[in-house]
């Protein structure tokens, strides 16, 4: 909205300034022919210098506008920032072009600079600009840039569209304190985490259209009372009871020319949300609580060094998020990763099991509508009966106190006789703790 207008100005503008260029080149001609043939020689010089200075005042393949202060270098095929760019400008459009390279200070010769646009942004390198505007569009982007956003207080206006950014992580945008305006426009975007505009108390203006997006749940923003423009069509909308928020306000937020569509539940599908009855909110849009199938607490045994596999499939609209909790209280999820691993539906899997990882693990589903839990007890065995009970442990080469005897020298090996299984619940001085490795 505000960023086409200004764009479709600095256009104008930058024609403008072509057609007056003209004429005081054709004019700085006249006068300098004047000077030079009728005053003497090194006053001719002073004043040429004077003259050819002051046509410097914008890169030669790029539009500039003494009014705005803007320098328009679109699509010009530049691999570096351009030279002679006035220290003054305000507005510097730099989208289009193949910069490879830019340096974290390349903009603090530019200290009144307010409108951005550029194709790639490295961390930092907007640090201690002062800008209103920032537009960051068409690039390889395959993530929201939170560090490069990072100390930008001023921003109001910011567009990431058209790059590939499927996410916006819940709380990384607490510094953007002044934003109004949001525009991720075809940026294959599937997940807006709540909390993910958590500080943004003024933005009004939300532009997602053309995405992967099924939801957009009201525990997104810091202040959804304040959102006036949702831009929310061209995405696979689920219509339950987490877009409920917007339906009830479909007649007073503005959607744009092209209304949002609902693409389930199936009796909806296709309509438009300006034409909602309430029975229909009524009947269609809900949600279910998630139900686990397995509804009793399970105990799984394993030898020390097997793999664990400990299942939780769980039913509900929307599809409920699987969770798990260990015996150290650490939360397991689908972005856990390494010898623990969350898959899709569910399954927590422990690879290569030790007798640390015994204990209760808590199975948590959860959605808009609510949660079920179960419990499932693990057994890891250990495999010390297995060696006849003795196990040799190699001490450290440096001075080491066992068993209340000082041993030093080179390495020692030690025969320990394991008197049994070691306790789910260990400590040291009679204290207990918990029994699990997470």
């Amino acid at each position: 909205m505000g960023w086409v207008l200004q764009q479709g100005r600095m256009a104008q503008t930058g024609n403008c300034r072509q057609n007056r260029d003209r004429m005081v080149d054709c004019m700085s001609k006249v006068m300098l022919h004047t000077v030079i043939s009728c005053w003497p020689p090194f006053l001719g010089l002073a004043l040429v210098a004077v003259f050819v200075g002051s046509t410097l005042g914008c890169p030669s393949r790029c539009e500039c506008s003494a009014q705005t202060k803007a320098v328009v270098c679109h699509r010009k095929r530049m691999p570096s920032i351009p030279d002679g760019i006035p220290t003054e400008t305000r507005i510097l459009d730099l989208s289009k072009n193949k910069l490879t390279m830019i340096n974290p200070d390349d903009f603090l010769a530019f200290p009144g600079l307010e409108e951005l646009d550029l194709n790639h942004v490295p961390p930092n390198t907007l640090h201690g600009l002062n800008l209103t505007a920032l537009f960051i569009t068409n690039t390889n982007l395959s993530s929201f840039p939170y560090q490069a956003l990072k100390h930008l207080p001023y921003v109001t206006h910011l567009n990431l569209s058209f790059n590939r950014i499927r996410h916006i992580e819940g709380g990384m945008l607490m510094e953007l304190v002044r934003l109004r305006e949001l525009h991720l426009v075809g940026a294959q975007l599937t997940t807006i985490e709540p909390y993910a505009f958590q500080g943004l108390r003024g933005l009004k203006v939300l532009n997602v259209s053309h995405n992967r997006l099924d939801t957009l749940e009201k525990g997104v923003f810091q202040s959804p009372e304040a959102l006036e423009v949702l831009l929310i069509d061209n995405n696979p909308l689920v219509c339950d009871c987490r877009l409920m928020w917007i339906l009830q306000r479909r007649h007073s937020i503005f959607f744009g020319d092209s209304q949002p569509e609902c693409s389930t539940p199936e009796g909806i599908r296709g309509r438009p949300f300006k034409e909602f009855e309430e029975t229909l909110l009524s009947y269609y849009v809900t949600c279910t609580k998630p139900k686990i199938h397995e509804n009793k607490t399970q105990t799984i045994t394993v030898d020390e060094g097997q793999q664990a596999v400990l299942r939780c499939s769980a039913e509900g609209t929307p599809r409920p998020i699987v969770s798990w909790l260990s015996p150290r209280r650490r939360v397991l999820t689908s972005r856990s990763h390494g010898r623990v691993t969350l898959h899709n539906n569910g399954t927590l899997e422990i690879k290569s099991a030790a007798v640390q990882d015994s204990g209760v693990y808590l199975c948590l589903a959860s959605n808009s509508a609510g949660n079920d839990t179960l419990m499932t007890s693990l057994a890891v065995k250990s495999l010390g009966s297995l060696y006849a009970n003795r196990t040799q442990y190699y001490t450290d080469p440096s001075n080491t106190t066992v068993n209340g005897t000082a041993v030093s020298g080179a390495g020692v090996w030690l025969t320990v006789r394991s008197l049994g299984p070691p306790s789910l619940y260990t400590g040291m001085r009679g204290t207990k703790t918990g029994g699990g490795r997470w």
